[in-house]
C-alpha cells in the first residue's frame, strides 16, 4: 500500500548494503561454497566466491 511504502522510505535507515542481481547460472553455485557446521564469519570459500562473482556497491549514508 502507499502508506507502507511511504513508511519504508521515511523510517528505514539507508545504511544498508544493496546487492544487484547476478545470472542464475552463477548464483546456483553459492551453496556448494558453504562448509557445514561453520560460522558465517569463517566461511572463507563462500566470501571468496562472493568477491569473485557478485557485483555489489555500498552507498554510505549521510
Amino acid at each position: 500500500s502507499p502508506k507502507v511504502g511511504d513508511n519504508w522510505r521515511k523510517l528505514v535507515k539507508r545504511d544498508r548494503v544493496r546487492f544487484w542481481a547476478v545470472e542464475y547460472d552463477v548464483m546456483k553455485g553459492w551453496r556448494a561454497q558453504m562448509k557445514p557446521d561453520t560460522d558465517l564469519a569463517n566461511q572463507d570459500r563462500l566470501w571468496k566466491w562472493v568477491r569473485d562473482n557478485v557485483d555489489y556497491r555500498v552507498r554510505r549514508g549521510a
